[in-house]
């Protein structure tokens, strides 16, 4: 190998060192960003539930004491679409949040039940105050889903903070590791480069001190020059052996 050849080999290794550190990083940014737009997509969905749940709730009960007021001016279909709405809502929670959910969603069965407790007593001509007595019994199960919206409010706001902290500590893992990767590299450089300096600049070294006893006029063929390198610096002490020994 020809000492262009190894001096190219030596600068593109050392690039190469160089860039993987560099690219690491780069893919360790480009990670934790694409993390940070997922975890804000995902908790902004999130928050949104629980303001959802409840709106879906204060308007199926304005529906339901409308309906038991005035029963035309409101179909049992508008109470359980209501119902479905809020159930929906709690199902985007479901994937993070199954745990958190199951109280209110046993609160939307309990409506459910009752719902269509008065819509019997309705459609059957039951006395209003029966009906009304019934809708006071219901009230509690309103309470708890307030309560509930707080409840998950706080789960989110909880699970939202748990998500930042093992992304700062995601974003200090990948800086440690990083830095350590640029060390490492720098290190390996270092080792590189003074093998490479030390693989060439002691032959000429020698070429240069047996040049020098030449001109000093002893033309001793020297035994420790690299004459079988294959490289411009055997070529030079094979030369220069040539030129002694005659």
């Amino acid at each position: 190998m020809t000492v262009r050849w190894r001096l190219l080999l030596t600068l593109g290794g050392i690039i190469v060192l160089m860039l993987v550190p560099a690219a690491y990083g780069v893919a360790q940014l480009r990670h934790l960003r694409e993390l940070a737009v997922a975890l804000e997509a995902v908790h902004a969905e999130d928050v949104e539930a629980p303001g959802q749940f409840r709106a879906a709730m204060a308007e199926y009960d304005r529906l339901l004491r409308t309906y038991v007021a005035a029963p035309e001016e409101v179909t049992t279909e508008a109470l359980n679409r209501e119902l479905t709405l809020a159930s929906s809502y709690l199902d985007r929670l479901a994937a993070s949040y199954n745990v958190e959910i199951q109280p209110a969603i046993h609160i939307l069965d309990s409506l459910q039940v009752s719902t269509d407790r008065i819509q019997s007593l309705v459609e059957s001509g039951r006395p209003l105050e029966e009906a009304t007595d019934y809708l006071e019994q219901v009230k509690p199960l309103m309470d708890s889903a307030r309560s509930q919206v707080w409840t998950l409010s706080n789960a989110i706001e909880q699970r939202g903070r748990q998500q930042v902290e093992e992304a700062q500590q995601a974003s200090a893992s990948a800086a440690r590791t990083t830095m350590l990767a640029v060390a490492i590299a720098v290190l390996l450089t270092v080792v590189i480069g003074l093998w490479t300096t030390d693989a060439l600049s002691r032959p000429l070294s020698r070429l240069s001190d047996a040049t020098a006893t030449v001109a000093e006029g002893d033309f001793r063929v020297l035994p420790d020059l690299p004459y079988d390198r294959s490289d411009e610096i055997g070529h030079l002490s094979r030369s220069f052996e040539s030129m002694t020994a005659r």
